[in-house]
């Protein structure tokens, strides 16, 4: 990921996104499929066929909410 980090990621065979917590680095995995099927409907009206994609979303994880 972004910031000097290098992040390696064993490939299972099953595409996911992930939340990236900007305070500790903390990285979850998740799958949705509305999400999926927006992209794959913005591809399409732009014409473009999507051979692969990375979503990443940043933010502060709730354990960090926490602490003050």
């Amino acid at each position: 990921f972004e910031g000097g980090q290098s992040v390696f990621e064993l490939d299972h065979g099953t595409h996911h996104d992930h939340l990236v917590c900007v305070k500790c680095n903390k990285v979850e995995e998740f799958v949705d499929p509305i999400i999926e099927k927006r992209q794959q409907e913005i591809a399409k009206q732009a014409g473009y066929l999507i051979t692969d994609h990375h979503l990443n979303i940043y933010g502060i994880c709730a354990n960090c909410q926490e602490v003050k």
